[in-house]
């Protein structure tokens, strides 16, 4: 009981709540936010953005950069590593957490009735498929239902403990007294270093916690661990402590066996919605690992949908969704025991927690400037505590440790494949922009000029985009209106109409720039207005006769006849000759296989297929 109060108070207090969950991006929080923030003031490249961007970003979030270090490759590539294997871990748990949280809650039925271990799987099956269909409708929905259930789960747990206090062990106070620990570790030698893996148990949710920043205030949190979760939690513990001073045996089944009689069914029920609460939160935790992966090009474009207009980071991807509820449904059928699985989730959560001790050490010294002495002494303290319950838990490899080490290191591969894939493509593409300026243009050259317009979408601010320039080199013509278009979000719900576009003619005649702003609650192009919007701005830049045909009234639909394409480049990637075998493999069988299945940007702005001109574009790499 003593390693457990520490424990908590140390890790879970300390150590998240009043340190590490001050280490947010934007109000976004977990390994990759914290990676996020490093990398601006430390000015890390990221395989999406070029140097010209990342200065446009750090101007837009207001981000300071004077006396920011600009590390080496290798202290680059280390940070980064560490980053996506904490990122996996965490999304290997995002299927840990339900499948333990609700087996151990069914589990319950065993006790009072003759229940196999067969129906308990079944029914924790059927619990985590209607919780993975009810993702959808969003953290705010679905948290009016759970804040009452989670406070109701925090209050009786509160009052069982206080009931076994009193009535089996009032002394159990004791046990705060951290000489009791030390006397543990003193006299059990390797017992007391191998119960850490159990002892971790009381502290796995705490990543969880801070991935959950965007979905939650910080202030929320830290006010609510403070004044519900941690008091609650703790007498929960220290009653349970004290039936175990009087029942020793009951230790297998403490959680259930220390329900006084009368209010066993109503906590039973309740233990199960608690448990679908806490899977709910490690769920919306994944979902925002997910999208500040993909924001940083660590991960291939999927669906995101926000499901509130107030706080942004609350989302909801379809793709992860699912794909976790049949990693979860295989967890709970393969391991068939809350013993093994917990085994495998206390290995997940300790890898993670050494990685943002790392990361918060650098964090301490390149973000907020703290002295060497400040950053060190928090690395060898939370350090060590980390390393001795990351030792306990791979002491349990063979028995359940394994799955989380193995389900993180396919997603490691592919986020690593993605990363290098992505740089390298955006790379090759950059240095095709000079072939725009052989064209000529500004001239009119041999380019014929067709009637219409194409709106030519663009991953960057500046230059001619390639798959542009390839389909003037291939088809000698040129629209009578060409407009490049750049989509950027910013961290606002929406953003107004006369706000969005950001519009200047190029020196060519008929070429134009626009940088369109959307707010994560947009909308894109709904109804065409986004065209519409563009089509107006060119109208006042162009001549009279064009720009009668060019202006759409409100509330009026876009001409059928206006011959209006929309133009977008699809990158083939191949290797280049004499590429060794092993590269040639992984560009040709992962990395083209995740970008073919990946979604495509037309989807995503909701490009009419009827007007769409997909021009290909090959990149040896």
């Amino acid at each position: 009981m003593s390693l457990i109060f520490w424990t908590l108070t140390l890790v879970g207090l300390i150590k998240y709540v009043f340190i590490v969950l001050r280490a947010d991006d934007q109000g976004e929080g977990g390994t990759f936010a914290l990676y996020a923030r490093l990398a601006r003031v430390a000015r890390l490249p990221t395989p999406t953005a070029t140097e010209q961007e990342y200065d446009t970003n750090l101007a837009r979030f207001g981000t300071k950069i004077e006396g920011g270090v600009k590390p080496s490759i290798a202290t680059h590539r280390v940070v980064l590593v560490l980053v996506l294997i904490a990122t996996c871990m965490l999304i290997g748990d995002g299927c840990l957490t339900p499948s333990i949280s609700v087996v151990s809650s069914i589990s319950g039925l065993k006790q009072i009735s003759s229940i196999g271990n067969n129906a308990v799987i079944g029914i924790s099956c059927a619990v985590l498929v209607l919780l993975y269909v009810f993702q959808r409708l969003g953290t705010s929905k679905l948290g009016v239902v759970f804040a009452p259930v989670i406070l109701l789960w925090f209050f009786s747990n509160f009052c069982i403990g206080i009931y076994n206090i009193v009535v089996w062990y009032p002394g159990i106070f004791k046990a705060l007294s951290p000489h009791y620990m030390i006397f543990y570790w003193r006299d059990e030698d390797k017992l007391s270093w191998e119960v850490l893996s159990g002892v971790l148990l009381c502290i796995t949710g705490v990543e969880a916690m801070y991935a959950d920043l965007g979905h939650f205030s910080r202030q929320a949190v830290q006010l609510s661990y403070c004044c519900i979760v941690y008091p609650a939690v703790l007498i929960t513990y220290l009653g349970q402590a004290a039936f175990l001073m009087n029942r020793p045996e009951s230790v297998a089944d403490t959680f259930y066996d220390a329900i006084p009689d009368p209010v066993y069914w109503p906590m039973f029920v309740i233990s199960i919605l608690a448990a679908i609460v806490a899977s709910q939160a490690i769920i919306s935790g994944t979902f925002s690992i997910i999208r500040q992966s993909l924001m940083l090009g660590c991960f291939p474009r999927v669906k995101i949908v926000h499901t509130s207009g107030i706080v942004e980071g609350q989302i909801y991807i379809p793709e992860a969704n699912w794909t976790l509820m049949v990693l979860t449904i295989i967890v709970v059928a393969g391991f068939r025991d809350s013993l093994a699985i917990s085994n495998a989730y206390g290995v997940a959560v300790t890898f993670v927690m050494l990685i943002t001790t790392i990361l918060m050490t650098l964090g301490l010294l390149v973000i907020w400037k703290h002295n060497i002495l400040t950053a060190l002494a928090f690395f060898v303290i939370f350090g060590l505590i980390d390393v001795s319950f990351l030792s306990a838990a791979l002491n349990k490899f063979l028995h359940g440790g394994w799955f989380p080490i193995a389900l993180s290191g396919i997603l490691f591969t592919v986020s690593v494949l993605w990363y290098w894939g992505t740089k390298r493509k955006v790379d090759a593409l950059d240095s095709k922009k000079g072939i725009a300026r052989t064209v000529a243009l500004k001239d009119g050259g041999k380019i014929a000029r067709v009637p219409g317009v194409a709106m030519v979408y663009t991953n960057t601010y500046t230059g001619i985009p390639a798959a542009f320039t390839n389909l003037l080199s291939n088809v000698p013509a040129l629209h009578e209106v060409v407009v490049f278009i750049t989509v950027r979000y910013v961290p606002i719900p929406k953003v107004s109409l006369g706000e969005r576009l950001l519009f200047m003619p190029l020196p060519v005649p008929g070429l134009y720039r626009c940088v369109a702003r959307y707010g994560y609650t947009d909308p894109i192009d709904e109804d065409g207005e986004f065209t519409k919007a563009v089509l107006n701005k060119i109208a006042k830049h162009s001549k009279p006769e064009l720009a009668a045909k060019l202006i759409v009234l409100p509330g009026k639909a876009i001409e059928a006849n206006m011959k209006l394409v929309y133009v977008m480049g699809r990158t083939m990637t191949h290797p280049k000759p004499g590429t060794g075998m092993i590269r040639q493999f992984f560009l040709e069988h992962t990395y083209n296989f995740l970008r073919r299945n990946s979604r495509t940007a037309s989807g995503a702005f909701n490009v009419p297929r009827d007007r769409l001109v997909e021009v290909g574009v090959v990149v040896e790499i």
